[in-house]
């Protein structure tokens, strides 16, 4: 996959996948808007070459990211900490 063995640019330590895996992992942390997160994208954007491919928006680099096969479960959590565990 050339996403994974080319770095995001020339002198880049992290490939294109990496900078997005950590993006959204950031967005998962913190709990940020899908907003937030293209705000985001499009300051790196305006930051790098514009010849460099940079997904558009959340839901491109989520796709992008999405090629890896890792799926991901939502628990629900109420006010007081009890978690909803099923199966």
């Amino acid at each position: 996959m050339h996403a994974t063995s080319h770095s995001f640019f020339d002198g880049c330590l992290y490939s294109r996948l990496s900078v997005f895996v950590r993006l959204l992992s950031i967005k998962s942390n913190w709990n940020i808007a899908k907003g937030g997160i293209d705000s985001m994208i499009d300051l790196i954007k305006e930051l790098v070459d514009p010849g460099l491919e940079v997904p558009d928006s959340f839901y491109k680099a989520k796709r992008l990211v999405s090629k890896l096969g890792i799926s991901s479960v939502r628990i629900d959590c109420y006010d007081n900490g009890c978690m909803l565990y099923f199966k």
